[in-house]
């Protein structure tokens, strides 16, 4: 018997974020088994397909987790085809979990971060206490360091409600995916409720175009996070203004991702005063990254939030890059038995983030490569960790074991 399964996402690849990418991939490789047939119900009009997956294209998806929409509006556009599948798959639709399960059908959620428990689905590092209220504090702190404005925070507000109602819906579904251990620990924390029916499924690894790793002759650094607070954009600053006034500049960065105009006069300004050596490339098509990356001795990871499985991570080990990584979230899963495990970082230990630079920058290339570049890139431990095939096999175990109950 064919199981039918419905994905519902608002986000697919080829938009940006690790979701988005992350359910491409999982579209693809559950599509190898005749066991099940797919449909993939989106709010993305230019989604990359999946030979053998039919897709629906819906833009009333990517307004569902913005504004309210009554219940009876959702049950009588999506009643028909709820009906038709067997397992209810959901990755980030949460107001059509009750609708699922009002139908009698099995309901998976997929969660790719912290939007049960967060108004901006954000967990910063370092918060031991089991409180909501903290995390809603916390999420108004990111508004406020990230200068998002008034009407921002006001929205924020309304947010809060909704995420409790999140909650709740997400307390209604069979099974609750996490994508790293840590990721169910800080889940299961805030939400006791759904610990018995939280499952680790890693997210499967990203596929990159051919590439040759090529260092550059200096010290290059990889950064990736924009100008986001929560990604440590104001960490990298401080390092930068640190190394310029002891006078080791001797190494080169590459950014990417949005900056704004007072970013990017920051940046110019640090340039200018230490004659640093600077590349500020903006938001790039995936196949130009990794050729970043095969320029890149390493990978600056400052983030301070609890990012619960981030690619970007991913793709260095791949791509032979060494992530100088905080410890937050799944990056230690990632790089566990790998040399990018002696460079994790405490979060919010800043000077530690400084001192790998500088350790990274007195090297010479040959060694670098060596002792760094070709253990990342020979080592096989996270293709053995992140097996699709072992992958495809929970996947099943969870997809199947439904219809024998």
């Amino acid at each position: 018997m064919v199981v039918q399964v419905l994905v519902i996402t608002p986000v697919y690849y080829p938009e940006v974020g690790g979701g988005a990418l992350a359910t491409y991939l999982i579209t693809g490789l559950l599509a190898r088994t005749s066991k099940l047939k797919l449909t993939v119900l989106t709010g993305v009009k230019d989604s990359k397909r999946v030979s053998g997956v039919n897709y629906i294209y819906d833009p009333l998806l990517k307004l569902m987790n913005k504004q309210y929409f009554p219940a009876s509006l959702l049950a009588k556009r999506y009643q028909k085809i709820l009906k038709k599948h067997d397992i209810i798959y959901v990755m980030y639709a949460f107001p059509l979990i009750p609708l699922g399960k009002a139908y009698g059908k099995k309901v998976i959620v997929h969660l790719h971060d912290y939007r049960p428990i967060s108004p901006d689905g954000v967990v910063l590092a370092g918060n031991k206490r089991s409180s909501s209220f903290r995390l809603f504090k916390d999420s108004f702190t990111v508004r406020l360091m990230q200068k998002k404005g008034v009407k921002d925070l006001t929205r924020n507000v309304l947010n809060i409600p909704y995420t409790l109602q999140v909650r709740k819906w997400v307390d209604m579904a069979d099974t609750i995916l996490a994508v790293s251990k840590r990721h169910a620990e800080i889940l299961s924390r805030y939400m006791p409720e759904c610990r018995n029916r939280i499952r680790v499924l890693y997210n499967p690894l990203p596929k990159l175009p051919e590439f040759r790793k090529k260092l550059e002759e200096a010290p290059t650094f990889l950064y990736c996070g924009g100008d986001s607070y929560v990604k440590g954009f104001h960490i990298l600053i401080e390092a930068l203004k640190a190394l310029g006034e002891k006078k080791q500049t001797h190494f080169k960065l590459i950014l990417t991702n949005k900056y704004s105009q007072e970013s990017l006069s920051i940046l110019n300004k640090l340039k200018r005063r230490y004659n640093l050596d600077i590349e500020v490339h903006g938001m790039v098509e995936y196949s130009d990254l990794v050729k970043l990356h095969s320029r890149a001795w390493a990978l600056l990871f400052p983030s301070i939030w609890e990012e619960p499985l981030p690619y970007i991570v991913m793709e260095a080990l791949l791509t032979g890059t060494l992530p100088l990584a905080f410890k937050v979230g799944g990056v230690p899963e990632i790089v566990e038995k790998t040399c990018a495990e002696d460079f994790l970082i405490p979060p919010n230990m800043h000077k530690r983030l400084l001192e790998a630079i500088e350790t990274i920058a007195s090297y010479d290339k040959r060694h670098f490569e060596k002792y760094f570049t070709h253990n990342l890139v020979n080592n096989s431990s996270i293709s053995v960790k992140f097996s699709e095939q072992k992958l495809l096999k929970d996947f099943l175990d969870i997809l199947l074991i439904f219809q024998t109950t």
